[in-house]
């Protein structure tokens, strides 16, 4: 499965690679058929643009030609005007148009000639203009020889070369740019066409990353629920074993009892200094076998039926037994043990052995958690809460909780001791349960953890 994934992941990576190299390539070409529509289209005015002042000189110099003849003929002043008008704006046209073609050689040295058969041509006209109706002989002299000059002639001709080199240019151009478009609406295509593809090829692999993630989520998942199934088939067994070791258990117990009792009488009598405190530490023994096999018997009742037996206990006193339990482990590590129990919540209607379990639990995690820690600070509280229920606080100043972790730490089997079972807070939140009431952890403002949890309050008996 790993080398499929990253097989499949590898194939992701160069395929995405690919088609943004083929985008930047199509973009690119885009970009480049654009311009060279834009270079086009701009070519298509230019030679229009000649075109345009090519037939406007044609239009004066033919004005010019009319304006002469007609004042020649008639003497009307309106004539001249118009002639005049032609005159002037010539040169202007004819500037104007040079400053166009500036970039055709071939076309300036066109437009070189035409503009010296113009000015020949205009310098007859303004003589015959001039002379007029006063000396009609002279002027029908410089017309006739303009007529074997052929001026007209030649000005039309230049213009018409002009012209056709123009017309083929722009035929040249036109095809460019009709070129230039179709090459950029297939670009355009192509890049949508490769971009719709690369959406789909996009959306296909972050789908079967997602697919992958969450196969490799349930395969995980199904590797915990084995080992967590494994351990309950250990649990299950350890339960048969732990039925017959109680009972097996009780027995020599009992008998532990028993002899130390005996232990004690044979001592009544004796008048040695030390007897009274070997009595009294027969005492503390006897009760604490006698515990131990309490203890065993709750166990495995509440293993086997799931069931509480509870009375009205003095909260303070488990607290106390608890605690002298715990600090067994920590005789030769300083604890600073604070307690803060509410005065009116001292009775609790619980399982007096297994909440006693409960916080010797979270008493003995709590000295784990400060093993390395200096100073060594348990705070031990209790509160009454408005719904009856008595709240327990068991807090320390170790390093905390690791956040990953939090959500989990209830959970059978979780646990962060290479030696740990990870049972103890899943038991202690299984008794509270089995009390009508709820455990959390929550880390402390200046370091550390506190487990909270509540149980049933009692009136005082």
């Amino acid at each position: 499965m790993r080398l499929r994934s990253h097989t499949a992941t590898g194939w992701a990576a160069w395929l995405l690679a690919a088609a943004l190299a083929m985008c930047v390539v199509a973009t690119v070409a885009l970009a480049y058929s654009l311009m060279q529509i834009r270079d086009n289209s701009s070519w298509v005015r230019h030679t229009n643009d000649v075109l345009r002042l090519i037939a406007g000189i044609e239009r004066a110099v033919l004005q010019a030609e009319s304006g002469e003849r007609g004042y020649l003929l008639t003497h009307v002043g309106e004539y001249r005007e118009a002639y005049e008008n032609a005159k002037a704006a010539l040169p202007h046209a004819i500037d104007e148009l040079a400053t166009v073609i500036g970039d055709n050689d071939e076309q300036q040295h066109n437009l070189a000639t035409v503009r010296s058969s113009i000015e020949m041509r205009l310098a007859q006209l303004q003589r015959v203009v001039e002379l007029a109706q006063d000396d009609l002989q002279t002027s029908l002299a410089i017309l006739e020889q303009a007529r074997v000059d052929l001026l007209t002639q030649r000005i039309e001709q230049g213009l018409s070369t002009m012209t056709k080199l123009e017309q083929a240019l722009l035929k040249e151009r036109q095809r460019n740019f009709e070129r230039s478009n179709f090459t950029a609406a297939a670009v355009a295509t192509c890049l949508v066409i490769l971009a719709l593809a690369s959406g789909c090829v996009g959306a296909f692999l972050i789908e079967r990353q997602r697919t992958m993630a969450r196969q490799q989520a349930s395969d995980n998942r199904l590797r915990e629920l084995q080992t967590e199934l494994l351990h309950v088939a250990r649990l299950g067994t350890m339960g048969e074993m732990s039925a017959a070791l109680a009972h097996e258990l009780n027995q020599p117990l009992a008998a532990i009892a028993n002899y130390l009792k005996g232990s004690r009488r044979l001592l009544q009598d004796s008048s040695d200094k030390s007897a009274e405190r070997i009595r009294n530490a027969l005492d503390k023994a006897a009760e604490q076998a006698l515990r131990a096999g309490e203890v065993i018997q709750r166990l495995r009742q509440f293993v086997s039926r799931g069931e509480t037996e509870k009375s009205n206990e003095r909260l303070d006193r488990i607290v106390d037994d608890a605690l002298a339990l715990a600090l067994v482990v920590a005789k030769d590590r300083a604890v600073a043990v604070s307690l803060s129990l509410d005065p009116s919540a001292q009775h609790v209607l619980v399982d007096k052995v297994q909440i006693q379990q409960l916080l010797l639990n979270l008493i003995r995690n709590a000295l784990e958690a400060m093993e390395h820690q200096t100073p060594r600070e348990l705070k031990i509280s209790s509160t009454r809460c408005d719904d009856g229920m008595i709240e327990v606080t068991v807090a320390d100043n170790g390093p905390g909780i690791d956040p990953e972790l939090a959500d989990r730490l209830f959970l059978p089997f979780m646990t962060t001791k290479s030696t740990g079972m990870g049972v103890g807070l899943s038991l202690c939140r299984t008794i509270v349960t089995a009390h009508g009431g709820g455990i959390q952890a929550e880390p402390q403002p200046g370091g550390g953890t506190a487990f909270r949890f509540t149980i049933p309050g009692a009136a005082p008996s």
